[in-house]
């Protein structure tokens, strides 16, 4: 490490009062600050603030050190910069965004000037690869809140922090989370791979934070599959058992049962196929023809075909395929592809909306809906603009490309607004919005398909009842999504209970520059915010970009374009 530490600064640390003292925050602060970190905590309960407080000392002790803070996406980078300068004490002009659309030439002169970074994990794996930063100026590196689970493989966490503590060994990390993994067995590699010396573990039970949570009222909706979509769902699943019974050497594990064969599992086995020398041709193009078909039978039981029917390909002429192709375009044309979670989604929102909580409006009252497939997401809020102004819907996606493989827009800050400002009060969210941005106070959750996940379920859940009393509502297909919160649950206790009894090996950190009797200070810090330079460019991609979806509400554009009429406009001028 070349940055010398500041004796007299590291005969203390600073613990900010800006906002009410925490105990477990000042614990978990205090134990942070000596050992690589790994922090297990429920959404919701501060871990940014966490971040920002140890990076505050690590600030003062090393006043040439540079301090990096991993987001996974240039949103969350967004807004991690403002709620950290907001609270930790540090000058917002030493902070400065990093991604991958700042030109490598400005990156590297930011490196020279700025003290602490927000970035992504791809750009700092770039920036280390072209050696544009010295990787030994690295006092403290920050893993975002709910993203330390990502950190094994390959994944550029693990990679940079490989790269990092090999020439930097003194670098000192902190991890965040709302439950390390979904399994206990993953646990250790990502203890290894982030080198984490010390976990400070909490649950919703701990003592020291059932103080600050809120109760969540949880409800399980079984939804049963309607007879002319079992039909459709029937015939599929006799193409499929047709397919299953010409696999007779255990090349799918577990049940096969065609109704329970999850596309997963289907890629899984192929991939093992693929890696096998020998393996027959026509056993992997009959895995390729039922991963297919799993899909579809997963976006039918689950999401329902109201829209889109790409999960259905010609992989075959058989008749019995073809008929099912007729009976789809049938439906279709009936207007009965619409799955019953759709109709019971809209009569949740409009009773919520009809009906206000205690300690809030109808005017201020919000909901989240998630849903894991992209193009459900865009059906849902379509369905639901009839209902406006009631339930005024908006789409929240991350970055990517739509249906016709136009690229998509990145999450703007302008839609949260909206949503807070209640212009927009029911997003339809992908996995984006659990990712640990700050959306604001939502008082309803509904999981439009229930996650066997116990990462994606609690994020999900953390997404209400933070400052007050919250419902989470989980819609389930019936005889194919019970059970599945019962099992997250399940795991997510197996993992916490598997921490607690400390059977994992830790990293012996042989490095130790700060003196251990340090002493607190506790006080209120001045907070500097982070101004945010906008460049031209960006202001006009920004406001230019057309996507398909109107800027302001984030809903499908119908009508003309703009472009056509204004075409219109300048033919009738000439």
């Amino acid at each position: 490490m070349k940055p010398q530490l500041d004796r007299l600064s590291a005969r203390h640390w600073i613990f900010p009062l800006n906002r009410p003292k925490r105990t477990y925050q000042f614990s978990i602060v205090q134990a942070a600050l000596l050992k690589n970190t790994l922090v297990a905590l429920p959404t919701g309960l501060g871990k940014t603030f966490i971040a920002g407080v140890v990076m505050l000392n690590y600030w003062r002790w090393f006043p040439t050190g540079k301090i990096i803070f991993l987001c996974p996406t240039k949103p969350l980078v967004a807004q991690q910069i403002v709620a950290c300068h907001n609270t930790c004490g540090i000058p917002g002009s030493d902070a400065t965004e990093m991604h991958g659309e700042i030109l490598k030439v400005k990156r590297a002169h930011l490196w020279e000037q700025k003290r602490v970074f927000y970035m992504t994990p791809q750009t700092l794996k770039n920036d280390l690869t072209a050696e544009i930063m010295d990787l030994r100026d690295i006092v403290l590196m920050v893993i975002v809140p709910d993203e330390a689970h990502k950190a094994t493989g390959a994944h550029a966490y693990t990679t940079t922090v490989r790269d990092i503590t090999e020439k930097n060994p003194a670098c000192r990390i902190l991890a965040l989370t709302a439950t390390p993994s979904s399994d206990k067995d993953k646990i250790q590699p990502i203890i290894d791979a982030l080198r984490i010396g010390h976990i400070e573990i909490r649950n919703e039970t701990s003592l020291d934070i059932s103080p600050y949570i809120k109760r969540k009222e949880k409800r399980e909706i079984v939804i049963r599959f309607p007879p002319h979509l079992a039909s459709l769902r029937d015939s599929l699943a006799n193409i499929m058992l047709s397919m299953l019974k010409l696999l007779r050497n255990g090349e799918i594990p577990g049940s096969l049962d065609p109704l329970h064969v999850r596309p997963f599992t289907i890629q899984s086995a192929l991939g093992n196929m693929k890696n096998q020398p020998g393996s027959a041709a026509w056993t992997c193009r009959i895995l390729n023809d039922l991963h297919s078909l799993a899909t579809a039978m997963n976006r039918l039981e689950g999401f329902g075909a109201y829209k889109h029917q790409r999960t259905l390909p010609a992989y075959t002429k058989t008749p019995d395929y073809k008929k099912l192709l007729q009976d789809f375009t049938n439906e279709k044309k009936r207007g009965t592809l619409v799955h019953p979670k759709m109709q019971k989604l809209r009569e949740l929102l409009l009773d919520y909306f009809g009906a206000p909580v205690a300690g809030s409006s109808s005017a201020t009252q919000k909901a989240i809906v998630f849903v894991s497939l992209r193009s459900c997401v865009d059906e849902i809020v379509e369905y639901l603009t009839g209902e406006e102004p009631t339930i005024r819907p908006a789409r929240f996606v991350g970055q990517g490309t739509d249906n016709k493989g136009g690229k998509g827009i990145l999450i703007s800050q302008q839609l949260i607004q909206q949503f807070q400002s209640s212009n927009v009060n029911v997003l339809i969210s992908t996995s984006i919005g659990e990712e640990g941005l700050d959306i604001g106070e939502v008082d309803l959750i509904i999981c439009y398909e229930t996650p066997s996940s116990p990462i994606r379920g609690l994020q999900r859940a953390g997404r209400t009842g933070r400052q007050r009393d919250g419902q989470l509502i989980l819609l389930m297909t019936e005889n194919r999504e019970e059970g599945n919160w019962t099992k997250a649950q399940e795991k997510y206790e197996q993992v916490q209970s598997a921490i607690q009894s400390a059977h994992y090996k830790l990293h012996q950190d042989p490095l130790q520059l700060l003196p251990p009797d340090m002493t607190c200070i506790e006080r209120i810090v001045e907070c500097e915010p982070y101004v945010r330079e906008v460049t031209n460019r960006r202001k006009r991609r920004c406001e230019y970009r057309d996507d398909g979806y109107d800027l302001e509400t984030r809903r499908p554009k119908t009508g003309r374009s703009s472009s056509d009429a204004d075409r219109k406009v300048s033919r009738s001028a000439r």
